[in-house]
């Protein structure tokens, strides 16, 4: 019998400061998944890399005096050298900056939803957090701040290309409410089809040239804009197998793959399993049977975790200091807090695949 191939994947975290013990925490755990699977004789192709096209990395480059390049490359080769200490059993890690095949997938992917009518230009004023790399409604804030940072967030006006993600709730409820595209545990899909249910916005899915200091991916054809990070980031799962030049890899492990697992942390569970779902809508290829996608947002104790990691990992991941923190956050793009142990069986005998994120 043919085994079912496993796709396993993980957030990628801004590279605006070095690891730190939450995404080592995630990285491990999916580690320890990808490990599993492979012992059961299953092919399998594990995923990690780093987000470099943020205006967070900008603004750290600006604050440390240093080329927004170096800083770029320093951290990122951190992240990529937790292979060792932590011995990780990554096949492919990716940057979203320097990768000829990242750029040729989201400059595909963005002609595809183009070419679908699913972009358009609008004047839009909104509060923006840096930290977050995100607009925040006012009903949204605490006390005016942001309720992750604590910040004040910039009030900014602008043209800029949006995302018809309105079009898509009924399908995007379907998709989970069928157990196509699974979320675990169902304490995070219930929040997930509660926020679908609240109605979907259309997002800007681009930043003017200008506020985003000209850093990252041009819009194909607007030499006035730059693709929104998420945007740009979250195509790295499809990107990191060829998407843009159509590579057989793509094919294999994406468009007639078997199962898809996503190991992220709950801060970022609204946006990965929205947004990268419409994504995966916007490739063009049809997937039936038991191909599926399931988000794990993984649920795991700090103490249940740390003998897998072992003492070095103090020493490689460094303590971030204040507003230089690695990742997209502490909350939002690191910490995949989920016991390994209470959720391998589940994760093992899944018929689906799925993103995890904590309870």
């Amino acid at each position: 019998m043919t085994k079912q191939r496993f796709y396993v994947t993980t957030a990628i975290p801004y590279v605006n400061g070095r690891p730190h013990l939450g995404f080592a925490l995630e990285i491990v755990q999916a580690d320890a998944l990808a490990r599993h699977w492979r012992r059961r004789g299953a092919p399998v192709r594990f995923l990690t890399g780093t987000d470099d096209n943020s205006l967070k990395n900008v603004q750290a480059a600006e604050a440390e005096g240093v080329p927004l390049r170096d800083l770029v490359d320093r951290n990122a080769a951190a992240y990529a050298a937790l292979r060792d200490p932590l011995g990780l059993s990554f096949d492919d890690f990716i940057r979203t900056s320097s990768d000829p095949r990242h750029r040729a997938g989201v400059e595909r992917l963005w002609r595809a939803c183009q070419a679908s009518g699913d972009l358009y230009r609008k004047l839009y004023q909104g509060l923006y957090c840096v930290g977050c790399e995100q607009f925040y409604a006012p009903a949204e804030l605490q006390d005016g701040r942001c309720p992750e940072h604590g910040t004040e967030p910039q009030l900014v006006t602008e043209e800029n290309w949006f995302f018809r993600l309105s079009r898509y709730r009924e399908r995007l409820a379907e998709l989970i409410e069928s157990g196509t595209l699974r979320i675990e545990p169902a304490s995070r899909r219930n929040e997930v089809l509660g926020f679908i249910a609240g109605g979907l916005e259309d997002f800007s899915v681009s930043r003017s040239v200008t506020r985003s200091r000209g850093w990252g991916i041009g819009v194909p054809g607007d030499p006035d804009q730059v693709i929104y990070v998420w945007f740009d980031a979250l195509a790295n799962y499809l990107t990191a197998l060829g998407y843009g030049t159509d590579a057989p890899a793509y094919h294999q492990w994406w468009a007639s793959g078997d199962r898809r697992v996503h190991v992220i942390g709950k801060g970022i569970l609204r946006f990965q399993s929205i947004r990268e779902n419409y994504q995966s809508t916007e490739d063009r290829q049809v997937r039936t049977g038991n191909s599926s996608t399931v988000l794990r947002p993984v649920a795991t104790s700090m103490k249940s975790t740390a003998g897998a990691i072992s003492a070095r990992t103090a020493a490689v991941c460094a303590r971030p200091s204040a507003g230089t923190s690695g990742g997209r956050s502490s909350a939002r793009r690191r910490s995949s807090r989920c016991t390994v142990a209470s959720r391998m069986p589940m994760l093992a005998t899944s018929s689906r695949r799925s993103i995890a994120s904590p309870k």
